[in-house]
């Protein structure tokens, strides 16, 4: 089992490449259970199981996604997925820990750049006021082996690679950051001489998202503090641990347009009173009294629609 990003994100999913290769005659069952937990902060969890039957001879090789329960809280976060194998071929587990912080979105940096950049990017976010412990700057992948599917992005903010990353992205997992594109992701793209979008098969109307091109050297070094920028005050776009934290509290704007609804007990006290009745002795000593039993098939779905309707 392998992790296309070393890092999980704080919320949104979390992709896994399973390989089950059963050299045996007999068909072999596989279940993993998957826990997301945060150590601090909100303390949402969540857990979900993935099984597999792979028959004798046979090799198997699929991605999941494993879903993240997203981290509620402003301060220091410690999300950390645990992971179970059960079933016929043995029993093992691990986990996967990162630390975050509410006002850092959830990064995805290529290989390519995080060789030469990583470790000066995550010093750098102490000086940003936005490093808490171990935080790191970005999640490290291989463009050759990105995911096929959205969601599997759908956790992260913004995008870092240079544009020959992007020329060896496979077409599926061109088309799955387009569409995480299109749904507000930032892709950030490095080039040493300036690249045209229809040159890298990049749309012109990227719709909720946008495409940042920026000049990088032959060192391929970045520049931390402007990096930073660029994926937090300059992405005009929220970040989603920022907007789960703030676009759904008692200051949302369009909450102050819709107004609050208060909720009638009373009524609703009444109208489940009322139904109680009625569908109880009424039912059985009025309408469908001894000797008309048979009325109850009736009678009992006519005033169970009703009192629906009435609520």
């Amino acid at each position: 089992m392998t992790a296309p990003f070393t890092l999980p994100p704080r919320n949104g999913y979390f992709p896994l490449r399973v390989k089950i290769a059963n050299n045996q005659s007999a068909t072999h069952n596989v279940r993993l259970l998957t826990e997301y937990s945060s150590k601090y902060g909100s303390g949402i969890r969540g857990s979900s199981s993935f099984d597999f039957s792979v028959p004798g001879g046979k090799t198997s090789t699929q991605e999941i996604l494993v879903p993240v329960a997203p981290v509620a809280g402003r301060h220091s976060n410690n999300p950390s997925i645990q992971i179970n194998l059960r079933g016929t071929m043995g029993s093992a587990s691990d986990y996967l820990y990162h630390q975050h912080h509410g006002s850092h979105p959830s990064v995805l940096l290529s290989e390519t750049l995080h060789t030469p950049n990583g470790s000066a990017l995550d010093s750098a976010l102490t000086g940003s006021g936005t490093k808490y412990g171990n935080e790191s700057f970005a999640s490290k992948f291989d463009p050759k082996q990105l995911p096929t599917n959205w969601l599997a992005f759908s956790g992260y903010d913004s995008i870092l690679m240079t544009d020959s990353d992007w020329s060896e992205t496979p077409p599926g997992s061109r088309n799955a950051i387009l569409a995480w594109l299109r749904l507000g992701g930032q892709l950030v793209l490095y080039s040493q001489s300036p690249p045209t979008r229809s040159s890298l098969g990049l749309p012109e109307e990227t719709s909720f998202g946008n495409i940042v091109f920026q000049d990088i050297g032959s060192d391929l070094k970045l520049n931390p503090k402007p990096t930073i920028q660029l994926v937090t005050s300059k992405n005009p776009v929220r970040s989603r641990g920022e907007s789960i934290l703030s676009d759904f509290d008692s200051k949302w704007p369009l909450q102050g347009e819709f107004g609050s609804k208060n909720f009638r007990y009373g009524i609703f006290l009444l109208v489940l009173a009322l139904f109680a009745i009625i569908v109880g002795p009424v039912n059985l000593f009025v309408f469908a009294k001894s000797g008309r039993r048979h009325r109850l098939f009736i009678t009992t779905p006519i005033i169970s629609l009703a009192a629906s309707l009435l609520l």
